[in-house]
């Protein structure tokens, strides 16, 4: 069918998601099939333009989800759903800017022993880093830098314009309560933020500043254990957005 009030159910669907059809007038037109392609390939399905059974159950177990109007968060949501709730189904990026390299190998260490797949990766320009990230095909990333001086350990995640990255935000939360329960000074809560590596990464990512330096150098195991630690609670957790 080209129109109809099943149409305009599929249009409303589609707008209330963040994909916008333009009217929702029941016309199947260049605009609708344009926003049921672009659906498609968030939710991971053939971007055909042609609302069938698929798409139509897609549509409305996401609708009641939410999040409204973040195509981002709805990415996340229908990856993720495919992989079972356990570290060892996620290849992960450890992603350094510079100085920490003994870290970020506690890091794999830590995560590889959960059962994880990790990729580390290292590199002084944070949009590169994140190219870097992109290429590999993981499921994760968790940046990590060195705090300004004289601040504590900090955790950020994607986030502009009133929508976010639900993952990041979650892990990051958890990441802050792991570093501080492991005894780490912790500058504040967890912040959404426009950041190039956050903004250019396109898996759900997180970037954790550890400070001061001392801290990072000396207790380096704790922190990846700390990280660790807040991955398996992420991963074993029923909604993992």
């Amino acid at each position: 069918m080209l129109r109809g009030d099943d149409i305009v159910e599929v249009q409303r669907q589609l707008g209330a998601l963040g994909f916008h059809t333009g009217r929702a007038d029941g016309i199947f037109g260049p605009g609708t099939h344009e926003a049921v392609q672009a659906f498609q390939r968030n939710a991971g399905l053939r971007p055909d333009g042609t609302v069938g059974l698929q798409t139509v159950s897609a549509l409305r177990r996401l609708r009641s989800r939410g999040p409204a109007g973040d195509p981002g968060a709805l990415r996340e949501t229908t990856r993720l759903e495919a992989v079972p709730p356990s570290v060892r189904e996620h290849h992960i990026v450890v992603a350094e800017l510079g100085g920490l390299g003994a870290l970020a190998r506690e890091t794999q260490r830590s995560l590889s022993a959960r059962g994880g797949r990790i990729t580390l990766l290292a590199h002084p320009d944070a949009a590169a880093l994140a190219e870097q990230a992109n290429n590999s095909d993981a499921t994760l990333c968790i940046g990590l830098g060195l705090a300004p001086e004289g601040r504590g350990c900090h955790a950020s995640y994607w986030g502009a314009h009133g929508n976010e990255s639900p993952t990041g935000r979650r892990i990051s939360n958890f990441i802050l309560e792991e570093l501080s329960s492991s005894g780490a000074g912790v500058d504040g809560s967890a912040r959404a933020m426009n950041v190039p590596f956050l903004r250019a990464t396109r898996m759900p990512a997180v970037f954790v500043d550890i400070g001061p330096a001392r801290f990072a150098v000396e207790r380096g195991a704790e922190v990846a254990e700390a990280i660790g630690r807040a991955l398996d609670r992420w991963a074993g957790n029923t909604s993992r957005t």
